[in-house]
């Protein structure tokens, strides 16, 4: 029985790891675009609030368990957009808000078509 767990436990860690950074990208995106609308909804900061340090977690994950780079694409995307916030929220950026929530979109888009992609068996990997 001890066995069947630990397969069990594998296969459930694997599955998570694959599974948060598509979760914590859509939560990220949810909560771009409510703050564009000025609505702020503090679950979500406590569901999907990423730090630097979860995000070097995910990314030796993905390394180590060899998972390809699309499964990488919601970190990057996480990574960039929290890049961009921070920069904009200690410089003086001359942009509107509207530059920034179609950044948000692009990247977004961006991310959406390369999981498209992926799942469609255009990529190069078949993990």
């Amino acid at each position: 029985m001890g066995r069947n767990l630990d397969k069990y436990l594998y296969k459930l860690f694997i599955g998570i790891v694959k599974a948060i950074p598509i979760l914590l990208a859509f939560n990220f995106a949810i909560m771009t675009i409510l703050a564009y609308f000025e609505i702020d909804v503090f679950i979500f900061h406590y569901i999907g609030g990423v730090s630097f340090l979860t995000l070097a977690f995910l990314y030796l994950a993905s390394y180590t368990l060899k998972f390809c780079s699309y499964h990488r694409v919601p970190l990057h995307y996480i990574v960039v957009s929290n890049l961009f916030a921070l920069y904009s929220t200690y410089s003086e950026f001359p942009e509107e808000d509207s530059s920034y929530i179609q950044f948000q979109a692009a990247i977004f888009i961006l991310f959406i078509l390369l999981y498209i992609m992926k799942r469609k068996g255009y990529g190069y990997c078949n993990s």
